[in-house]
């Protein structure tokens, strides 16, 4: 029972809330079906000037929807137009043709056909404002020296009056005002100076709001009757980097005027261009690097006819540091053979840039002579075809006139000839050699000196000492000339002998072997390499002081190859014997060994190989090229 009570009760609640849901809505239907029919407009133009677009958009309320819309304009109180009849389009838009007063008028009607009318207060449409264009004219554009032109001002569009002004431009820049602002429609220009000029017609209108500038090149010819020069001034000779140069074309002669081409040279280089032929007879130029330029102007008469001239500039840079001569060297060694040519370089640094340099020698203790005097130029070269110490002078002076200097030297002798060899010893490519000087003079000194027959410089290889014992070990594969320069209270006496150098037998046997070996396994061969061979020819006679693959200075191959400039990819294995007389015996050993070296022997990486004996003690080097290297 009390359940059937607590429901009656819920469902007598839900019928009144009902009840009052329907009266609120009924109760909003009358309140909107009593709204008067209205509406709200807006207006929008997109300028105040003719060919403006008038926007007019209405939103309708009230009254019975749905709503129509009707839109009518007139035009300075004229007759009515329509611009949309009736329709549910509640925008519409007029474009202003003509300058003057719109109204537009608005009518909506609901679907009860009740009507309600807008109409706008009076819309103002004003002419729309041209900018003025320019229409001015000369009269020609080509005359002779002396002639006249008759200048227009004209113009179009805007607010009269106009007023003008004119003036003209010459080949220098400058301008000549002619006539200035006013209401003169036109001038009469003589020319008396031939060139080319630019003549200006400036206008502006009434309002003052707008000033066009129209522009007429002119050509005043004159042809001299002489012949065509050209000439130019530099602002300055010598300016400081940064500073700005002006140049000033002053060509005379030919069929004036005159295009003037601009080019300049830094210490003795090409020709770069600063302005290509151009009407312009000055040019600013502003150059950025110390040192000495060669200004280059060109003229070009109106026949096409050229002719061109130079100036010299000295652009200086103030280093704040001082003065001094780095380099003075000489592409050689200090002895070498007569009429050899030497090249000598300097290079300096501080003081104030740009530099100059002079080149002087002498011989032995001659008077100096000038190889070149000064200029901008770092290098010079000399033939020694005198037999003596050459001492040659470098010196450097800056921009502001100091100098510094520096000499270095070097000894020209005669070439020596196969007559004047003592002796010639032969040896074992990489083995040293042993020569006695035979020579029984008292407190004599003598100094050593090499050379290869390609070549016409004397290496130094041993400075002036008492010992006649020499160890020599030729880097060259073939014949090696040998010096002796004894000196005995200051005289120096020359006399020469030749080591002549050969490889062993022994060496290609075991490159033969190596590849026959190479090829049974299926690998490329080996090549036998000269420098390789050298280096086992040290090796193996190292190994009688030290029987190891450490060297007697406690190095390895590597640092042997590096030591006489023998360049390797990678380390180069090596493979030692000693005991065995023939290729054939040291290769069994090698290539039954457990330690190695047959591994070493057939790498498939190996390219190169060099081998040598010395007294039974072997040495192999292999280079050995790993994928990706060169």
């Amino acid at each position: 029972m009390k359940t059937v009570r607590t429901r009656k009760f819920l469902t007598i609640f839900i019928s009144f809330a009902l009840a009052a849901m329907f009266i609120q809505f009924f109760s909003g239907i009358k309140t909107e079906a009593a709204q008067a029919l209205n509406f709200s407009i807006t207006t929008s133009r997109s300028s105040d000037y003719v060919e403006s677009t008038i926007k007019t958009t209405i939103s309708a309320y009230g009254g019975k929807s749905p709503y129509k819309y009707k839109f009518w304009y007139q035009f300075n109180n004229g007759d009515w137009t329509a611009l949309q009849d009736y329709s549910t389009k509640n925008t519409a838009s007029l474009t202003a043709k003509k300058a003057g007063s719109y109204i537009i008028v608005v009518r909506v009607k609901d679907a009860a056909n009740k009507e309600v009318t807008h109409k706008s207060d009076p819309i103002t449409v004003l002419e729309k404002y041209v900018n003025p264009t320019n229409k001015s004219t000369v009269s020609t554009t080509v005359i002779n020296k002396g002639g006249k032109i008759t200048v227009k001002g004209a113009a179009i569009n805007g607010t009269k009056p106009y007023q003008f002004k004119y003036y003209y431009t010459d080949q220098k820049g400058v301008d000549h005002t002619v006539k200035d602002f006013s209401t003169t429609a036109s001038v009469l220009m003589t020319f008396n100076t031939p060139g080319f000029y630019t003549i200006h017609c400036s206008m502006k209108d009434k309002l003052g709001k707008a000033v066009y500038d129209k522009v007429f090149s002119v050509t005043v010819k004159y042809n001299t009757g002489k012949t065509l020069k050209s000439g130019f001034t530099l602002s300055s000779s010598s300016v400081f980097t940064g500073t700005k140069v002006t140049i000033t074309g002053n060509a005379s002669g030919g069929n004036q005027p005159y295009q003037y081409d601009y080019s300049y040279s830094l210490n003795g280089s090409a020709f770069k261009s600063i302005s290509a032929y151009s009407k312009s007879a000055v040019k600013a130029f502003t150059p950025s690097t110390a040192g000495y330029y060669r200004v280059k102007v060109a003229v070009k008469d109106m026949s096409g006819k050229t002719n061109f001239v130079y100036k010299d500039l000295t652009v200086k840079k103030n280093t704040n540091k001082t003065l001094v001569l780095k380099t003075a060297e000489i592409n050689t060694t200090s002895l070498v053979d007569r009429d050899t040519t030497v090249k000598v370089t300097a290079a300096a640094d501080g003081g104030t840039m740009p530099y100059k340099y002079k080149f002087e020698y002498k011989i032995d203790s001659g008077n100096w002579k000038t190889m070149m005097p000064y200029s901008t130029y770092q290098t010079s070269t000399i033939k020694l075809t005198g037999r003596g110490k050459y001492s040659i002078r470098v010196t450097v002076m800056d921009s502001a006139n100091t100098e510094k200097s520096k000499t270095c030297y070097v000894t020209s002798i005669t070439k020596v000839g196969d007559s004047e060899v003592a002796e010639n010893i032969n040896s074992q490519y990489g083995l040293s050699a042993s020569y006695t000087i035979k020579d029984s003079t008292q407190n004599a000194q003598y100094e050593i000196h090499e050379r290869v027959p390609s070549s016409s410089q004397w290496n130094l290889i041993r400075s002036y000492g008492v010992s006649k014992k020499l160890t020599l070990r030729p880097r060259y594969n073939g014949v090696t000339t040998y010096l002796i320069r004894k000196k005995v209270n200051n005289k120096v006496t020359d006399s020469y002998f030749k080591i002549t150098t050969y490889i062993p037998a022994a060496a290609q046997e075991v490159c033969d072997i190596v590849n026959a070996e190479r090829k049974k396994a299926g690998l490329n061969p080996v090549t036998l390499d000269t420098d390789l061979i050298f280096a086992a020819g040290v090796r193996a006679e190292e190994l009688k002081t030290k029987y190891s693959h450490t060297r007697p200075d406690g190095t390895d191959i590597n640092k042997l190859l590096k030591d006489y400039s023998i360049i390797t990819p990678n380390n180069a294995p090596e493979n030692i014997s000693f005991g065995e007389k023939t290729a054939d015996d040291v290769m069994y050993d090698w290539m039954h060994s457990k330690t190695g070296h047959k591994e070493y022997i057939l790498d498939k990486n190996a390219v190169k190989m060099g081998v040598n004996v010395y007294n039974k003690y072997w040495a192999q080097v292999f280079i050995v090229k790993l994928p990706g290297q060169r």
